[in-house]
């Protein structure tokens, strides 16, 4: 499954859930996040992450760690929208795992706390390839 891919069954499978897609932008030079929405009452910007190679999970860490610093510098599609924000990493479900082993990388669990206090990250968004079912992790609960 590539990103874009990812991203488009998230948006289909969104109906189906109390999450309002305001915005999908997933090429490289995007000048928006990934996937912006709405979710219990916040204002969540999404970096989407398709992992091929999951043997090198600190490389993938810092992947998902750059691209919320990188979204982050990138200007809110709804600008009149006054919710707080916060963001998100969307992923396929089966690279859950990579999460909730990462204390087996060089990410420790304070670091990864920190990350998320420090930057806002407050939600992991998994979504089920055959199922389509969506499912959150809080980023403080990993």
């Amino acid at each position: 499954m590539t990103e874009k891919e990812l991203v488009n069954l998230f948006v289909k499978q969104s109906e189906n859930y109390s999450i309002k897609v305001l915005h999908i932008e997933t090429s490289p030079h995007s000048k928006h996040m990934d996937c912006e929405f709405i979710y219990e009452g916040q204002y969540v910007r999404a970096e989407a992450k398709v992992f091929n190679d999951t043997r090198n999970s600190s490389q993938n860490f810092i992947k998902i760690f750059g691209g919320i610093l990188k979204g982050r510098s990138l200007p809110i599609y709804d600008t009149t929208n006054k919710l707080p924000v916060v963001y998100a990493v969307l992923i396929d479900d089966k690279q859950y795992e990579m999460f909730t082993n990462r204390t087996s990388t060089s990410i420790t669990p304070k670091d990864w706390l920190d990350f998320g206090n420090t930057y806002d990250a407050k939600y992991i968004f998994t979504v089920n390839e055959k199922t389509g079912d969506i499912q959150y992790a809080n980023w403080d609960e990993l």
